[in-house]
């Protein structure tokens, strides 16, 4: 398996965002999606609740741009959103 969640979603942080946890060998760590993230995917204002919502709804989508960037030489990862 190339992804091993350590535990679900937690909500908003106090940095405005939902964060998990993940493993991809030998990558182990906390991944953030901010807010303005979700901006582009909702039609109304992100609130927490619909970010959660919307996380669950395109969780696979949002594992998958991850995996992909962890995949990714060091040198050529782009996090900033």
């Amino acid at each position: 398996m190339f992804f091993t969640f350590l535990r679900m979603p937690a909500g908003m942080t106090t940095m405005d965002a939902v964060e998990f946890s993940v493993i991809i060998d030998p990558y182990e760590g906390t991944v953030r999606i901010g807010r303005r993230v979700f901006q582009h995917l909702l039609d109304q204002s992100p609130t927490p609740e619909r970010c959660m919502e919307m996380f669950h709804l395109q969780r696979t989508r949002f594992e998958m741009i991850v995996e992909r960037k962890l995949r990714r030489p060091a040198t050529d990862r782009r996090w900033e959103c």
